[in-house]
């Protein structure tokens, strides 16, 4: 699905511009004067966005995005766009390769085709450069404080009506799975939900798009991205893992509050992997 052609296209691109700082601070460490940079899963120009920064910084910037869209402007605001085709031939050819929020739409497919991207994306890294990963966390990492969160409250009836629309929706598309009757409950009285935590943290982080959102959001898992991450780059013997941090975005807060009576995130927005190639 292209993200950029639908009604819900500008919240969208509002919400990965929103990521901007976020995304720059996992990546300026890296960008030193004439490193060789791939912004793989680009998304739409913005405004002193990854490429002015790359540039300002002396760094050679180049993209790639599944979306037909995405190219057409990026290739309009004079960015060096590749293709699958042109990456298939450059192999090695990048000090620094920076995925944002793509891994968990690579994975969402679940087949060889997932396998064959991850393949190509580890085979562009120049010897000693580094991959840059930056995507879901999912609920089995966080700290102890939220490891077993159980259940949240909703603000409203009306709330808890959007909220239920995407179980409904993430159940159909198999995202969630409940076990049993223990394992899932409303309470209309006290305004709360209570699930296991891997499903509650997909009902939360899903749910907070908003229901316009539905159709391209609740085909994809979030929270099964960094152990079917772990999993691939255990595979990868030229890797290590260089850093590994949380991101907590404050800026989502207001979207968590929106729909839930909380006053502090519930858990980190993004988890960060740099991976060093050393051969």
């Amino acid at each position: 699905m292209d993200n950029y052609l639908d009604s819900t296209s500008p919240e969208y691109v509002r919400r990965m511009a929103s990521a901007l700082n976020a995304k720059w601070e996992a990546l300026a460490p890296y960008v030193t004067p004439g490193a060789r940079v791939l912004d793989y899963g680009c998304g739409m120009p913005v405004e002193c966005g990854i490429r002015e920064r790359v540039e300002d910084a002396g760094g050679v910037y180049e993209c790639h995005d599944i979306s037909t869209t995405v190219e057409t402007a990026m290739r309009d605001a004079g960015a060096t766009f590749r293709t699958k085709e042109d990456l298939q031939e450059r192999a090695g050819g990048y000090d620094v390769v920076f995925l944002s929020s793509v891994v968990h739409e690579i994975l969402k497919e679940g087949n060889g085709d997932s396998l064959k991207e991850l393949e190509l994306i580890r085979q562009l890294v120049a010897p000693s450069g580094v991959l840059i990963i930056r995507d879901w966390s999912g609920a089995r990492f966080q700290v102890e404080e939220f490891s077993n969160l159980k259940s949240l409250n909703v603000v409203s009836v009306d709330a808890m009506r959007e909220v239920l629309t995407w179980v409904g929706a993430l159940t159909i598309n198999k995202i969630i799975h409940f076990r049993g009757g223990n394992d899932y409950s409303v309470n209309w009285d006290r305004l709360k939900i209570e699930a296991n935590p891997t499903n509650l943290y997909e009902i939360a982080f899903h749910s907070v798009w908003g229901l316009d959102s539905l159709p391209r959001e609740s085909i994809e898992s979030y929270s099964g991205t960094r152990s079917m991450l772990n999993v691939v780059i255990n595979r990868w013997g030229e890797y290590v893992l260089e850093r590994e941090y949380d991101e907590w975005d404050e800026g989502y807060l207001k979207h968590f509050q929106r729909l839930y009576d909380v006053d502090r995130l519930p858990w980190p927005t993004k988890t960060v992997f740099v991976l060093r190639r050393t051969k």
